[in-house]
């Protein structure tokens, strides 16, 4: 969920809320201020009333109407009380709310009890009206309110949202120039990642440089190596002894430069230095790396079937091939002899199989660098994770699966 959005049901569910007991508080009040008046009313005519009747007077005529006084000889409960009586007004309603007050009043007859009424309809009906002007004009401040709070709220936040959408496409190569603004947070957020990419565009650089010149260097002298040690072993009256340590020696120091290969192609790879993308037929390039792998395959008696069908997508040539030679050579490295190597390409999807071995791992995990599933393998234990960060690196979905039915492996690159 967005921020502001978030902010803006948090905002509509609080005024919703004020808004609601401020009618319940309105609604209350004006009960109360009504009745307040009313009871004022009521305890004036009852001291103009007493005032007469102890000089002797008589009070109002009484014409049967609920708001005429009463005079009683028998004795009554004084105070303030409701009451409902009949409404001589309104037959569709014969019974009306009333307020009444009952105090008790010495004559020159005895005591009597003087009782007063007011009619609460008016009281009602003014609350009913003041609440049908109020309660429209209270929410139609609330529709504003909030369109406001929206409105504003898209302006203010409008500098993050920018920010969002730079970091977003940012590739951590170069310092970030976010737009300038006046609002001071942001203004400090800004700058903070401003400095901070210019460190990373520092730190990219310094191992770009780093990983190059390691390559370079590192590259030359076990080229050197390995071929010195080629020489030697073709030398002729070489001691008997000394050619199985050569041969040792000349194994490890190839399986030294596979894994120089392997780490300098994932540095590369996670330091974004492929960029360049062109259109590239996977499946042109499994042919071809079939050919390549023909004396392979032949000593291993594998049963081959390449695709015939075309897969084009758009990646950077270095690292399509890198992708196809790690999924072929781990078919063939650990396909079984007289086994069989299957490549199928379907809508955007590379499948590769080969029968092998129980796997003594679940499959996912032989995606970790230097995970093999035979220890005493030459193989350094990268190919599947060049494989994964390659996927990553384009969005691909790469996946593992064995079949124990047909102890085949599985490898599906989803393109």
């Amino acid at each position: 969920m967005k921020l502001l959005t978030q902010q803006n049901r948090f905002y509509l569910v609080g005024t919703l809320l004020l808004f609601a007991l401020g009618s319940v508080g309105l609604y209350a009040v004006l009960g109360y201020e009504f009745r307040h008046e009313v009871d004022q009313d009521l305890r004036a005519e009852a001291r103009l009333l007493t005032a007469r009747l102890r000089a002797g007077q008589t009070v109002a005529d009484a014409d049967g109407l609920p708001t005429s006084p009463t005079l009683s000889a028998h004795p009554g409960l004084s105070g303030l009380r409701d009451t409902l009586l009949v409404n001589p007004y309104d037959s569709a309603h014969p019974l009306a709310p009333y307020r009444a007050l009952t105090v008790r009043v010495i004559t020159a007859a005895g005591p009597r009890w003087l009782t007063v009424r007011r009619s609460l309809l008016e009281a009602e009906d003014a609350r009913e009206i003041t609440l049908g002007v109020m309660l429209p004009l209270m929410g139609g401040l609330l529709v504003a309110l909030l369109g406001l709070n929206r409105w504003l709220s898209r302006r203010v936040w409008r500098p993050l949202n920018q920010t969002v959408a730079q970091l977003r496409d940012y590739d951590g190569h170069r310092p970030l120039a976010l737009a300038p603004t006046d609002i001071d947070e942001f203004a400090i957020l800004h700058r903070t990642l401003e400095e901070m990419s210019q460190r990373l565009g520092h730190e990219y650089e310094a191992l770009r440089e780093f990983t190059e010149n390691a390559a370079h260097e590192t590259r030359t002298p076990l080229a050197i190596l390995q071929a010195r040690l080629e020489q030697l072993v073709q030398v002729p009256g070489l001691p008997l002894p000394a050619r199985p340590l050569l041969v040792d020696a000349l194994g490890g120091v190839s399986r030294l430069l596979r894994l120089y290969q392997g780490l300098t192609l994932l540095s590369k790879i996670e330091n974004g230095q492929f960029a360049g993308q062109q259109l590239v037929d996977l499946g042109a390039l499994v042919v071809a790396r079939f050919t390549q792998l023909e004396e392979v395959i032949a000593d291993k008696q594998l049963q081959v079937n390449a695709p015939s069908a075309a897969l084009w997508v758009s990646m950077h040539p270095a690292l399509a091939e890198s992708l196809v030679h790690n999924l072929l050579n781990n078919a063939v490295r650990h396909g079984l002899p007289g086994g069989q190597v299957a490549v199928m390409i379907s809508e955007r999807k590379l499948v590769v199989s080969n029968t092998g071995m129980v796997p003594e791992a679940a499959p996912e995990l032989f995606f970790q660098r230097f995970r093999k599933n035979d220890a005493a393998s030459a193989s350094p234990g990268l190919g599947l994770s060049i494989v994964q960060q390659i996927a990553r690196l384009y969005g691909f979905d790469v996946s593992y699966i064995f079949e124990s039915a047909a102890s085949l492996h599985v490898l599906t690159v989803k393109v």
